[in-house]
């Protein structure tokens, strides 16, 4: 593994600074609602969490929230960049097969929307001129792009 030389394109700054958002804001939310955490997880897993667990599973997802932004700002991957494609469109599936799931989401808690929102917009940076010259590992100045 080799550290990517030279500055970052400011999209690759705006992907990671989108993403490191995105994940403080489920920590964040999930410390603030424990009981709320503890029943997404019984949901998950069937069985009750309690407190402390709960907030253990919850930096341990800000943790693995940090992997692609470490792959993709530090190491330039180019595989990196198509896993967060892929877990993306995973991860907005709901959103892209029912279009009432939106409109459900958006008239239940609005805020529901902001992550589905910011995930397309970080993924979309991923493909701008100057971060596909970022992945391709050019010795091109990015940022003048």
């Amino acid at each position: 593994m080799k550290i990517a030389s030279g500055p970052r394109p400011l999209s690759i700054k705006l992907f990671a600074a989108i993403c490191l958002l995105s994940a403080v804001i489920a920590l964040v939310r999930g410390l603030l609602h424990p009981l709320e955490t503890q029943g997404m997880l019984w949901g998950y897993t069937g069985t009750m969490w309690n407190r402390d667990m709960a907030i253990v599973i919850l930096f341990s997802l800000f943790t693995i929230a940090l992997i692609p932004i470490v792959w993709i700002y530090f190491v330039a991957s180019p595989i990196a960049r198509w896993i967060v494609v892929f877990f993306g469109i995973v991860r907005l599936w709901p959103f892209l097969a029912d279009p009432s799931y939106i409109l459900a989401a958006a008239a239940y808690v609005p805020m529901e929307l902001a992550a589905p929102i910011l995930q397309i917009i970080a993924i979309a940076l991923l493909f701008t001129p100057s971060s596909r010259l970022w992945f391709a590992n050019e010795n091109i100045d990015a940022e003048t792009i």
